[in-house]
């Protein structure tokens, strides 16, 4: 108490107010006794105040009463510097006893700061920029300076300030004390305190200072710490969200360093969201009421007394009302029209699917009924649709409400724009047909129907655009559909109907464009139900000595045309044919369709082999019957010839002899008539050598084979550079330049032409050629071989025979065909009588000894009969393993090497040629399954190197039925992904490489994933 004033504890007093007895200043405690209470300076609590003295060291006199427990204190001289600041009252005992009570006072000189404290702080941290002030109040002395600061920056200074002028713009609080209070007011904005235009940054706890300057006397200091989170939260993440909440998570500080936590949300420049959370371990929080698919920034700042630095910022977008819309096939697409599509609608679980979603299917209502929580943010809402009818899309909306707003998703199920196009089927063999089409559009893949007797046998899916149909039954009729679908099947396409048999026969069978040797047949091909892969074509000459030739034309299954033209060439002259026309396919050949015409004659060649016979008494002249097959065509008559110096007889005749009567040549005696007949009127035959068999008289392509019997010894061959000029042109033969001039001996001779020509011939000396002769000519013009400008032409000329060419015919591009088949073509030209033979390692394929052309006694195809030419051919059929012609197989790996040897019989070199077909020697590797899904199957293999591979070919099959197989171009591309499967089943898939046939094959088994 002082001046009667009640004052609390901790009160400042001015030196000057309790100098006096009567301004003492006195602590009462009511209810108790005085016994041993005391002052005592805080700064020396040894050392109580003295009552009854004073002195520099204690300048205090202090009174006290018993009851109730009173002790007054007051200066009894002035108060040196030493002796300010806090005293303490002790009552009713000593400052020692525990149970004393304690009173503190503040006894100065000159002025003291009573208080430097901040008001206006706030409790709700979400308010931002934060304000809040400091009052720094004075009391004591009228004279004075006072300032506040922040660090070294000064927010206010007053200089000179005195009371009683009211100078400096304090507030008076206690007019009585000088008691006024300064005030600053403070912004903060997380980074900067700010005063009028006073800023200054800062990080962490803010430390204040008011300074009173007292003019003579001691400065005072008072210090003021406001709390502040130094740094912000870290790891700030959202960890959920919906369609209208995010749910955010951060590291949380010490509790010594936060008491909570703000978390600020805003959309684009507009704070959305405002959270206070209290207490420091919470680092969680869940923003509501948010809109639907927004994207909002989110920062968090940690506090104390003010908020501390904002978080880094995180974008989140607040989920779909719909999450998305997707369809799954629920059943097998072979199900056409009655196939179910399953609709999936991922909503928020903002939501009740019961009441807040339904669904539009083409524009219909349906109410959501079938639905199912995934997790605690997700319900799935599905839909069961059929495609009806068959051909149109399905357009399928998910409507979903939420806050009176409609959100919805759609998808479209497509169907094909159209049915596949040219649906034709194919019979394979004895048990199936291939059925293939074109589509016009995008598709994922198609659906095949086959009935027979108005009972569908089988549905099937395929993502090529063929099929093989197994097991099926022959001499039926399959009506086969064929739909495309993308997700929906289309409408069906134009159904087909494939009888399986073999084809009926060809009808309005006739002829056209007859020459000497070619006659040209036309015939209408088989009804479209008729599957035909190739024509045979028998013709037979009415030459008793010539053969029936067969030749088989392969064509494509359903041409576009109805009719089909094959003309027959290297025929007879003058010979009566009859032409048997047959279609067929793999299950056999139809009935024949007949037809007679004759080729066109021309003049024969020769003279009537054998010798004249004149049979007498009659003049019966016979000759041997001329062979129709070493002549060009069928002889119907012969004319003789029988003259003399004087007079000529031309007689005819149809047989093979004429009756000599009435003849008048002179007066021979009888026995005379047959040589007078047979040598003096020029009646002769000359003995044909098996070597004689014509002379050519053509042009010739280099290179060429040139037979020496019967070509260049009668008749030279001829290089001629037409508008050149010889100038040391040459033949260049086996044994080395060939001679031209007259006189020369050697086998092989030449002579020079006009302009740039050289001719090459036997010497007629020689006979024949000799064997250091035989093999490959170079004729060189103008110059001779070593000007690197001169033209040069190859020939060879062989004697005996020679094996013109040795090919593979009909090799297949298509390697989804199996097994594979071609041909063997070997071409002999030459000598009429040979051996020859055909092998794949030691295996022979096909041997034929003592050929004789002139009866074609080993049934070759004749190419040219003037020159003996004849095609040898050998059918092959390549299982992966075994090579096979007939009833001969041979296994073989790799690339297989096919020989032809030709046997000249007659004393000549044998001829051999060789054929190598490209063939992978091993099975790609590591074929593995790296995809699957209820439809799908994808997988990879180790892609063999360029040399050992052009590509792949993959087969699918399931038991025992084919379902795909895919050829894929490319020795790199070793990855495939195989569509249009069934869900849950087991296929077996196998891998080939090719290069002009297919290798041996790797083989895996995956079952699909299960469709639902």
């Amino acid at each position: 108490m002082h001046d009667g004033i009640c004052y609390g504890n901790g009160s400042y007093f001015w030196d000057n107010h309790v100098n006096a007895v009567t301004e003492a200043i006195s602590c009462v405690i009511p209810g108790t006794n005085l016994t041993t209470g005391q002052w005592v300076r805080v700064a020396d609590p040894d050392d109580p105040v003295d009552c009854n003295s004073n002195s520099d060291s204690d300048p205090f006199h202090c009174t006290n009463v018993t009851s109730p427990a009173n002790l007054s204190l007051y200066l009894a001289q002035s108060l040196p510097a030493a002796q300010e600041g806090w005293y303490k009252c002790c009552l009713p005992t000593d400052c020692s006893h525990p149970n004393t009570y304690i009173i503190f006072a503040n006894i100065f000189k000159y002025a003291e700061i009573e208080s430097f404290t901040v008001a206006g702080l706030s409790s709700d941290m979400t308010v931002y920029p934060q304000e809040y002030k400091l009052n720094c109040t004075k009391i004591g002395h009228t004279s004075y300076s006072i300032s506040m600061s922040i660090g070294s920056t000064a927010l206010v200074n007053y200089i000179g300030c005195y009371d009683q002028f009211a100078i400096c713009p304090g507030t008076v609080l206690v007019s009585s004390t000088n008691t006024i209070r300064y005030t600053v007011d403070i912004t903060w904005d997380g980074m900067n305190v700010s005063s009028g235009s006073i800023r200054q940054s800062t990080t962490g706890d803010q430390m204040y200072q008011c300074v009173l300057d007292n003019i003579g006397g001691a400065d005072r200091i008072r210090t003021l710490t406001i709390k502040v989170p130094a740094t912000a939260p870290s790891s700030l993440t959202e960890i959920n969200k919906t369609a209208t909440t995010i749910t955010v998570s951060w590291t949380a500080l010490d509790s010594s360093d936060a008491d909570g936590y703000v978390i600020n949300v805003t959309s684009d420049t507009d704070t959305v969201q405002t959270v206070q959370v209290e207490g420091s371990s919470n680092n969680t929080i869940t923003v509501n009421g948010l809109r639907v698919l927004t994207t909002y920034s989110i920062t968090v700042r940690a506090y104390q007394q003010l908020l501390g630095p904002a978080s880094s910022t995180i974008s989140v977008q607040t989920s779909p009302v719909i999450n998305s819309i997707n369809w799954t096939l629920a059943s097998s697409i072979t199900q056409l029209n009655n196939t179910q599509y399953r609709i999936d609608c991922l909503t928020t679980t903002d939501i009740d699917p019961s009441t807040d979603v339904y669904w539009l299917v083409n524009g219909v209502m349906k109410n959501n009924s079938n639905y199912s929580s995934i997790d605690v943010l997700t319900y799935n809402n599905t839909l069961l649709v059929y495609p009806d009818p068959l051909g149109e899309s399905v357009n399928v909306t998910c409507i979903a409400m939420i806050g009176g707003v409609n959100y919805n998703q759609s998808v479209i199920l497509h169907a094909p724009s159209g049915p596949p196009n040219n649906v034709r089927g194919f019979i394979l063999n004895a048990n199936s047909i291939k059925v293939n089409w074109t589509n016009s559009s995008e598709i994922n893949g198609y659906v095949i129907e086959y009935t027979t007797g108005g009972v569908t046998r089988n549905v099937v899916s395929t993502s090529e655009d063929e099929l093989v149909l197994p097991n099926l039954s022959p001499m039926s009729t399959y009506t086969i559909s064929v739909y495309s679908y993308i997700d929906l099947p289309s409408v069906n396409s134009t159904v087909t109907v494939l009888k399986f048999d073999v084809p009926s026969p060809v009808t309005s069978f006739s002829v056209s464009n007859v020459s000497t040797t070619g006659i040209t047949v036309s015939w209408t091909i088989p009804s479209s139900d008729n599957y035909v892969t190739y024509y045979t074509i028998s013709y037979t000459p009415s030459c008793p000595q010539l053969s029936s030739l067969n030749e088989t034309v392969s064509v494509a299954p359903h041409q576009s045309t109805t009719t089909y033209s094959y003309t027959l060439i290297g025929l007879y002259s003058g010979m009566n044919y009859t032409i048997t026309v047959r279609a067929g396919n793999v299950l056999g050949g139809s009935d024949p369709s007949f037809i007679n015409e004759n080729t066109l004659p021309i003049v024969p060649t020769g003279i009537p082999a054998g010798y004249l016979f004149l049979l007498q008494p009659v003049n019966n002249l016979t000759w041997n019957e001329v062979n129709c097959s070493q002549r060009n065509g069928l002889v119907i008559g012969y004319t003789v010839i029988i003259s003399n110096s004087s007079i000529t007889y031309n007689l005819t005749s149809t047989e093979r002899y004429i009756i000599l009567n009435d003849l008048v040549f002179g007066t021979e005696a009888d026995d005379d008539i047959s040589m007078q007949v047979c040598e003096p009127y020029g009646i002769h035959k000359t003995k044909l050598s098996e070597e004689n068999e014509g002379v050519y008289d053509e042009c010739q392509t280099s290179p060429e084979d040139v037979y020496e019997h019967s070509s260049i010894r009668p008749t030279p061959i001829e290089c001629g550079l037409p508008g050149a000029t010889l100038n040391g042109g040459r033949w260049i033969g086996p044994s080395g330049a060939i001679p031209c001039g007259i006189g020369y001996i050697q086998n092989v001779q030449c002579t020079t032409g006009s302009g740039a020509n050289l001719s090459v011939f036997i010497n007629p000396a020689n006979g024949f050629l000799r064997a250091p002769g035989d093999g490959w000519y170079k004729c060189c013009l103008p110059t001779d071989c070593s000007d690197p400008n001169a033209n040069i032409i190859f020939a060879n000329i062989f004697r005996y025979a020679q094996i013109e060419s040795f090919t593979v015919a009909d090799l297949p591009s298509d390697m989804t065909v199996y097994p594979q088949e071609y041909k063997l073509n070997c071409i002999k030209i030459g000598h009429n009588r040979y051996g020859i033979s055909k092998s794949i390692g030691s295996t022979a394929l096909a041997s034929y000894t003592n050929c004789f052309d002139g009866s074609n006694s080993c049934s070759g195809t004749v190419l040219d009969s003037i020159t003996n030419t004849l095609r040898y051919t050998v059918t092959i059929t390549w299982d992966g393993m075994t090579v096979s012609s007939g009833s001969i197989s041979q296994s073989t790996t790799g690339d297989q090497m096919y020989q032809y040897i030709l046997d000249n019989l007659s004393g000549g070199d044998d001829r051999t040629r060789y054929l190598t077909i490209k063939v992978p020697a091993t099975a790609p590797s590591s074929l593995t399954e790296v995809n699957k899904t209820a439809t799908t199957i994808t997988v990879i293999w180790t892609a063999l190197d360029s040399s050992d591979a052009d590509g792949y070919v993959v087969n699918v099959t399931s038991d025992t039925d084919t379902v795909q197989t895919v050829q894929v171009e490319g020795t790199s591309n070793n990855t495939i992904t195989l569509n249009g499967l069934r869900g849950g089943t087991t296929y077996n898939i196998t891998v080939r490489a090719y290069q002009q046939l297919l290798g041996p094959a790797s083989t895996i088994s995956v079952q699909t994933l299960p469709g639902i």
